[in-house]
């Protein structure tokens, strides 16, 4: 981005490095980030795009009651969150490996899109 834009978030004293950019796609559609890092001022001058594509929910079914029972059984929550951490963290790769950007998270679910390859068509 240009220094000193007064649309901008950036100042210039703020730097934001590749890993800290990273760190906004757990709060930011990867795709934005990506935008946001590449852009030149100003990102907010951009228009509403038009997107062809696929949008997915995942969830896991039945989690309340699975943390219930680790409550109930005092087993510890941690395992349980790291289990989900790990679950997600490899089904979310794969989404973006293939092109799609996780836009939503929430606990024991996300909501994800992917655009649409040259090779689909709209009746695919």
């Amino acid at each position: 981005m240009e220094k000193s834009c007064k649309k901008c978030l950036l100042s210039d004293e703020q730097k934001i490095t590749s890993d800290e950019m990273q760190l906004l796609t757990q709060y930011i559609p990867y795709k934005l980030v990506r935008f946001i890092g590449n852009a030149n001022c100003c990102i907010f001058d951009h228009k509403i795009e038009k997107f062809e594509g696929t949008a997915a929910y995942f969830d896991i079914i039945g989690f309340t009651p699975i943390v219930l029972n680790y409550i109930t059984t005092n087993r510890d929550i941690g395992d349980l969150s790291n289990t989900v951490s790990e679950f997600y963290s490899i089904v979310i790769e794969t989404v973006r490996q293939f092109g799609g950007s996780v836009y939503q998270f929430a606990g024991d679910s996300f909501s994800s899109i992917s655009k649409t390859t040259r090779s689909e068509s709209p009746a695919n």
